[in-house]
C-alpha cells in the first residue's frame, strides 16, 4: 500500500501502489502491474521485481510489448514522476537489447544505437536519439508524465535510482 503526503498541494507517493490488473476485457493481456516509487539502481530493482509474489504470480520487472502496455503503463505512474525502469537491459552485448525476465525473457527487441532496429517485429518507443549506446547505459527506463516525452523509452546507467515497474503473471 501507497503511503500519500501531500505537501503544499503537491501529492508525494512513498512505497509503492497496490498491483493492478490490465483486464483481459479491457484489451488488456491479464497481467498485474504495480509502480514502485522506491529510488533504486535497476540491479536492485531486478532483484527485488524477481523476489515478489502475487497470488501464486512471479513478479518481474515489465517488460513491454505493445503500444497499449506501454501507454497502460504509463497510466500507473504518478504525474509527478519523471521515469521508471523496466525489463529491458543490454546484459553484456552493447547494442543489443533484450528482455531480462518474465515469458520474454532473453527475447531480444532492438538492435544497434539509435540507428538499429527493432528485432522480429518487436513493438519500441525509443525517445529521439536513443539508445545512445554509451557503455554505462545498459537498462532503460519508461518516461513518466513528468518527462517532456512521456511514454517514450530511454536507456540510462544502471548506477542511476529510479523508481520502476513490476510485472506479475503466470509464465516465469
Amino acid at each position: 500500500m501507497a503511503l500519500v503526503i501531500v505537501l503544499r498541494g503537491v501529492s508525494v507517493i512513498t512505497g509503492s501502489a497496490d498491483p493492478t490488473l490490465w483486464s483481459l476485457s479491457s484489451g488488456g493481456n491479464g497481467h498485474y502491474y504495480q509502480y514502485v516509487s522506491t529510488p533504486t539502481r535497476w540491479v536492485d530493482a531486478r532483484q527485488d521485481a524477481l523476489s515478489r509474489d502475487l497470488n501464486g504470480l512471479p513478479g518481474y520487472l515489465a517488460t513491454i510489448t505493445s503500444e497499449e502496455e506501454n501507454s497502460f503503463l504509463l497510466s500507473l505512474m504518478p504525474a509527478d514522476i519523471i521515469q521508471a525502469w523496466t525489463g529491458g537491459a543490454e546484459m553484456g552485448q552493447e547494442g543489443h537489447w533484450i528482455w531480462a525476465d518474465g515469458p520474454e525473457a532473453g527475447l531480444p527487441f532492438w538492435s544497434g544505437d539509435q540507428n538499429g532496429a527493432p528485432v522480429n517485429g518487436a513493438f519500441t518507443e525509443w525517445r529521439p536519439g536513443a539508445p545512445d549506446d554509451l557503455i554505462t547505459d545498459d537498462a532503460f527506463m519508461l518516461a513518466g508524465p513528468l518527462n517532456g516525452s512521456p511514454g517514450t523509452w530511454n536507456d540510462g546507467s544502471v548506477a542511476w535510482h529510479s523508481g520502476y515497474l513490476v510485472e506479475y503473471s503466470g509464465a516465469a
